[in-house]
């Protein structure tokens, strides 16, 4: 695989899209595909195609965007497309496209009991093998446990809630249960 394209996803890519966005995220993990639609409309995100040198589809890329912070909410590689190395140049040009802010993104905690331990510890071990760094920071966004990795400095837990303000708006930052789980570990 020489050679990765992102383009912004059209019509004809939805149903591929969509597809993979259902199949590679646990349905507590995913927004309504009607408000990131909206996101993208309003400037807020974008949903990109991710295909290589001929077009054949890899898979798909949703960054949530405010000004140079991104917060790649949702990456996926088809499964046809796995352990080839599409993964990793797909993130090397995402990577380069937000080149000069700061990418973060969440990852289901490595929890040992969590029937998918095992892939989980390989997805964070992918990411801090393609440069991206633990934020030391633990959260949890629709009861589910994230971890936050970053491309550049760690994001802090008042940054990653302000985010959530500015992408989603107070009233719904709120209603994501944003919670640090450290501070939660420490109150008991």
């Amino acid at each position: 695989m020489a050679q990765i394209k992102l383009t912004a996803a059209d019509a004809a890519d939805m149903p591929r899209i969509r597809a993979l966005y259902k199949q590679a995220f646990p349905s507590a993990e995913r927004m309504p595909f009607w408000m990131l639609r909206r996101k993208v409309r309003a400037g807020l995100a974008e949903l990109l195609c991710i295909a290589d040198e001929r077009g054949g589809f890899l898979g798909l890329a949703a960054p949530l965007l405010d000004g140079d912070r991104v917060l790649m909410a949702y990456f996926a590689v088809a499964p046809e497309a796995r352990g080839q190395g599409a993964g990793s140049l797909a993130l090397a040009a995402l990577l380069e496209r937000y080149r000069g802010g700061c990418v973060f993104l969440e990852i289901e905690a490595l929890e040992p009991e969590a029937g998918n331990y095992a892939q989980r510890v390989r997805r964070k071990q992918f990411y801090l093998r393609c440069g991206l760094s633990d934020c030391g920071l633990s959260v949890q966004v629709f009861g589910v446990n994230m971890e936050i990795l970053s491309s550049g400095p760690p994001v802090s837990f008042e940054e990653y809630v302000d985010f959530y303000r500015k992408v989603f708006g107070e009233r719904y930052a709120a209603f994501l249960n944003i919670r640090c789980l450290e501070e939660r570990k420490q109150n008991g």
